[in-house]
């Protein structure tokens, strides 16, 4: 049995969305993920059930006496409902492959969710560290150390001329993916983010919408994340990483100055449309909820409002969720009830 249920994550704070003054708060949070594959076992999407099977024990049972993974619940996704998967989803505890193909797939949850394990999804391990902020270093030193447990118990497809084996080719190497997402409204008002998104791509990095690979921008948050495994080692990678993705912040704290010097009519009617909504909509879709939360945590970021706080933002940004909100119902709603509902909790927390 499970010592922590969906219901029990729904009902807490997204921990990745605690604020942090690392950046400002431009930087929502820091994401290592390493992949790793058992030797004697065909990748995932050639993999029997049976092998699957036999895959995912041999994991639970190192991370078993692995450190912080000890305590871990585990969720074997095929018993969960398409709801309570979304959960995880939104929580960003799986992929969007995990959460459609759920079947001899599973993750892993530390108690502070901060590292996760997906098993079977495109490797046979994911190892996942996600911590609030800018905190790369933190994040590495955590994963690094997980690793190192998981690795005392289970046999690393590995060869010393590609380094880890990996599913898809472009994850050889250090199997490392280091992700930061931002939060980028300035970049976005004044025009520059598509411009700035470009640029990183040209360097060598992956920008995404919030959720990952498949997802459009949504609320102004990107995720931005290296592209290159191979031929470096993971600290080389991240003191790459970091120099960009300082840049990127610096970027937006000058496109946010340059609202509130040069544009800030703009910006007031952005921040204060997007209030106006959120206080008195009675309909509400998730995408059209979440931009103006982000509108919102853009305006309590610049100190535009007095009663409007961090805690409260990060409370809609859950609670509007459709997973979280039908997990918090009890029962199924069809998608009208649920934007009536999200209007309905806007509205009672928006003062």
């Amino acid at each position: 049995m499970s010592a922590v249920t969906l219901q029990d994550l729904a009902a807490t704070a997204l921990p990745w969305l605690v604020e942090d003054s690392s950046s400002g708060g431009i930087a929502v949070s820091s994401r290592i993920r390493l992949a790793r594959n058992l030797v004697g076992f065909p990748f995932p999407n050639r993999a029997s059930a049976l092998e699957l099977h036999s895959v995912t024990e041999q994991i639970r049972a190192a991370a078993a006496t692995c450190g912080e993974l000890a305590k871990a619940t585990h969720f074997p996704l095929a018993e969960l409902s398409a709801e309570e998967r979304l959960v995880l989803l939104e929580r960003r505890l799986v992929s969007a492959e995990l959460h459609c193909s759920p079947t001899e797939r599973a993750v892993l949850v530390a108690p502070d969710e901060a590292t996760s394990l997906m098993v079977n999804e495109e490797d046979h391990l994911r190892l996942q560290v996600l911590l609030p902020g800018f905190r790369m270093a933190e994040a590495l030193a955590r994963a690094r150390a997980v690793d190192t447990g998981l690795l005392a118990g289970l046999a690393p497809a590995f060869r010393r001329d590609l380094g880890f084996l990996t599913s898809c080719p472009t994850n050889l190497g250090t199997a490392l993916r280091a992700s930061v997402m931002l939060h980028v409204p300035g970049l976005a008002l004044t025009g520059r983010l598509e411009a700035v998104s470009r640029a990183l791509l040209r360097l060598g990095f992956a920008v995404r919408g919030a959720f990952g690979e498949g997802e459009g921008t949504v609320a102004h948050f990107v995720q931005v994340s290296n592209q290159s495994t191979l031929g470096e080692t993971e600290d080389e990678i991240i003191a790459d990483f970091e120099h960009y993705v300082r840049s990127l912040i610096w970027a937006e704290e000058n496109a946010r100055k340059h609202l509130l010097r040069e544009r800030r009519e703009v910006l007031y009617d952005h921040v204060g449309r997007a209030y106006a909504i959120l206080r008195f909509a009675h309909y509400l879709t998730t995408k059209e909820a979440l931009d103006c939360i982000s509108a919102l945590r853009l305006g309590v970021g610049l100190q535009l409002f007095d009663k409007l706080t961090c805690d409260t933002i990060q409370r809609l940004c859950r609670d509007v969720q459709p997973g979280h909100l039908q997990m918090a119902l009890g029962s199924q709603a069809d998608p009208v009830e649920r934007d009536r509902l999200r209007a309905a909790r806007t509205r009672a927390v928006v003062t």
